[in-house]
């Protein structure tokens, strides 16, 4: 008898010791007895449980319904905003999500509800909720994941190249390999029985968490190699492409924020000696491949997540004058060419340097972005510029997948229409 009671009590305490490795494990939070898990082991996974405050003051009061939560910054110098999490055995409960800033962008989260396969905005209309959200969750969905951005990783670039691959145009090289090991791919796309008289670069993911950007860039390869009407067809006639779709694949894989890195970030590693393997390929291989005479260079990002210059698509204006005029004239063909639902705005579509958040500082000198080192390689013509398109508000527009691939449908008329401009005069 009193060896079952020894065996009993022992089978407990062991039970109770692989649920409590198993709550450090997944970052399950237990309430009203019961447990619902919230995990991030997964690729792009980013947030910190603050801690289990049992009570909610965001409507009214009801026992173990909030979760406090904060963005992980790692290596990031600085408060950002990008997370990423999961929520499961949570059927029937409504719950609050808190966090301690301004995390929580203007239609609310994205989340999904088939594994990342399909996401939308919590909310259908622009919300004042910056630092918090409720989710009431279905009892015939097991997981439900939330976001602050809608997410693109290295599965969603597989699946859009595995549709291409029918294209004698597209081919996908090495680059490199990683700091952390991994494959990071370039595209190159170009009609090996023509003579390809210009030469354009689009890369995007300098900052890692900046995914919107990647769907602006499926657009752009998708209307090149598919697209109708002339202008796609004159591409595909004159026109090679180098692409790198992430330039810090390892922060988008770790869900890392990328944005102010230490002690810098891949965007500014275009000086000196590079620190990322990445940079230091592209410093290597574009030149080679552009054999120095780059006719164009778009760089892709995201700006923040909320405010001025957070919610309008626009281009970031050069310091060298003559650049800054190209970008202007690029701009008003890119308003010309703008047919898809997100809309340039009349006036704000570029913060021209010397304004706004676009001024001089003071470590300016020290380190080189993308778009200044590709200054170096410029051809005749040369426009280089960077493009923001925002997360999830556009000027009141909610940004999607699918019309910001519908954005880069434009932007690459926009670079037909360029360059056949500059070829007439």
């Amino acid at each position: 008898m009193g060896g079952k009671i020894n065996d009993f009590y022992y089978i407990k305490i062991k039970y109770s010791i692989v649920l409590f490795v198993t709550f450090l494990l997944s970052n399950s939070y237990v309430t009203n007895g019961q447990n619902f898990i919230v995990d991030t082991d997964f690729p792009g996974g980013n947030i910190i449980i603050n801690d289990t405050k049992a009570t909610s003051s965001l409507y009214y009061t009801l026992q173990g319904d909030t979760v406090w939560v904060r963005p992980d910054l790692r290596d990031t110098k600085r408060d950002w905003f990008y997370w990423y999490f999961r929520v499961s055995e949570a059927g029937n409960k409504t719950l609050h999500f808190n966090f301690p800033g301004n995390h929580v962008g203007p239609f609310g989260p994205a989340f999904s509800i088939d594994g990342g396969e399909n996401w939308q905005w919590l909310y259908d209309r622009v919300s004042t909720d910056s630092k918090h959200f409720q989710y009431t969750f279905n009892k015939d969905v097991e997981e439900v994941l939330f976001s602050s951005i809608i997410p693109y990783l290295q599965s969603n670039f597989d699946n859009l190249i595995s549709s291409l691959q029918d294209s004698p145009l597209i081919k996908v090289e090495p680059l490199t390999t990683s700091d952390k090991g991994r494959n990071i791919e370039k595209i190159i796309i170009q009609n090996t029985e023509t003579t390809n008289k210009y030469k354009v670069s689009l890369t995007a993911r300098h900052h890692a968490c900046e995914a919107m950007a990647n769907y602006v860039l499926e657009g752009i390869i998708e209307s090149v190699l598919h697209g109708d009407g002339n202008s796609m067809k004159w591409l595909r006639e004159n026109v090679a492409f180098f692409i790198v779709p992430f330039i810090d694949i390892d922060g988008v894989e770790d869900g890392d924020q990328g944005k102010s890195r230490i002690p810098w970030d891949h965007n500014v590693d275009y000086n000196g000696e590079s620190i990322y393997k990445s940079t230091a390929a592209i410093r290597q291989q574009l030149p080679e491949w552009a054999q120095n005479n780059l006719n164009m260079a778009l760089d892709l990002h995201c700006p923040g997540l909320r405010g001025e210059w957070a919610e309008t698509i626009y281009i970031v204006g050069a310091k060298d004058q003559e650049l800054a005029t190209k970008q202007k004239a690029f701009l008003e063909v890119l308003k010309e060419e703008n047919h898809g639902i997100l809309k340039l705005h009349p006036t704000n579509s570029i913060i021209e340097y010397g304004t706004g958040w676009n001024v001089p500082n003071e470590k300016e000198s020290e380190r080189k972005g993308f778009r200044e080192w590709t200054s170096e390689l410029g051809g005749i013509p040369y426009f280089a510029s960077t493009i923001k398109i925002p997360y999830a508000n556009n000027n009141g527009q909610m940004v999607l997948p699918q019309n910001a691939r519908l954005f880069g449908k434009d932007i690459a008329n926009a670079i037909a229409t360029y360059l056949q401009n500059f070829e007439s005069r």
